[in-house]
């Protein structure tokens, strides 16, 4: 159990696809790029962030575009794709609502998609070349407003799974309101909150995504956090920035900037940087 403040093993894989050397094996000096949107189920806000020209490594998607045909995602020359394959959607209401889209350089012996996803709750290792880190873990969750259903899933899916010892990321849109988060003089929380706050301690992960700075924005109501990225101890060592991005590509959400760095000599966490 964790003994900080949150607020401050078991596997299954499958490879996917081919390619060249991954970026993860690059120069340790290159800055590791991922990109976290909430979509809107939009196909221009997908596309958009997709063609964008900051050299993403990888887009982690809550509410991607899907076709409503085919239940899939389209065809992107430069990225693949992984939508679950623990869940098979029978209708569009059924549809996947999360997604990763992988820089195409990424190697297949490199990414290992881990059991027990859904349609709102996946998760990816990524094997890197790198002497003082074997792999990373991004987790990647879309909890429901309403319902909240995904709390469960993720404390489920935590308790079966969880390797405090693999640097590890919960990126998610919560659609929850916490104090711990809210922007400043917004009071409204969700009990459901404490319940995530419960869970991502108790298993070692704090925010690194910045508190305060709104990343829903509604004309019809005050502009709030819900979408956070969370780490465990194992992988601040390598966080070089997470910032709430000026840039959504059209959509509704900000999009939140995680930079990392595999190099030899790791920024302490206490200087860790929230510009971009």
């Amino acid at each position: 159990m964790s003994s900080y403040n949150p607020l401050y093993s078991h596997r299954s894989s499958q490879n996917f696809h081919s390619g060249s050397s991954s970026p993860l094996s690059a120069s340790p000096d290159t800055p590791f790029k991922i990109l976290q949107l909430n979509c809107h189920n939009s196909f221009n806000v997908t596309t958009n962030a997709l063609n964008s020209e900051s050299r993403f490594s990888i887009l982690v998607l809550q509410e991607p575009w899907i076709n409503p045909h085919t239940l899939k995602l389209p065809h992107y020359a430069s990225w693949s794709c992984i939508l679950d394959s623990n869940h098979s959607p029978s209708s569009y209401s059924d549809k996947h609502r999360i997604c990763f889209f992988l820089d195409k350089s990424f190697s297949s012996e490199d990414i290992h998609l881990i059991k027990d996803g859904n349609r709102i709750l996946s998760t990816i290792d990524l094997s890197i070349n790198n002497n003082r880190v074997k792999k990373i873990r991004l987790i990647n969750l879309y909890n429901p407003p309403r319902t909240f259903e995904g709390i469960k899933y993720l404390t489920d899916w935590l308790d079966q799974h969880n390797d405090c010892q693999i640097p590890s990321f919960i990126f998610m849109d919560s659609n929850l309101h916490h104090r711990s988060w809210n922007p400043p003089n917004y009071n409204h929380s969700h009990q459901q909150s404490k319940d995530l706050i419960r869970t991502c301690g108790r298993h070692g992960f704090k925010i690194v995504s910045e508190k305060g700075k709104p990343t829903f924005m509604n004309r019809r109501t005050s502009s709030t956090v819900i979408d956070l990225v969370w780490g465990n101890f194992s992988c601040f060592q390598f966080i070089d920035l997470c910032c709430t991005s000026s840039n959504n590509f059209g959509s509704d959400h900000q999009a939140i900037v995680l930079n990392l760095n595999f190099n030899p000599h790791p920024i302490p966490v206490t200087r860790l940087s929230f510009r971009c």
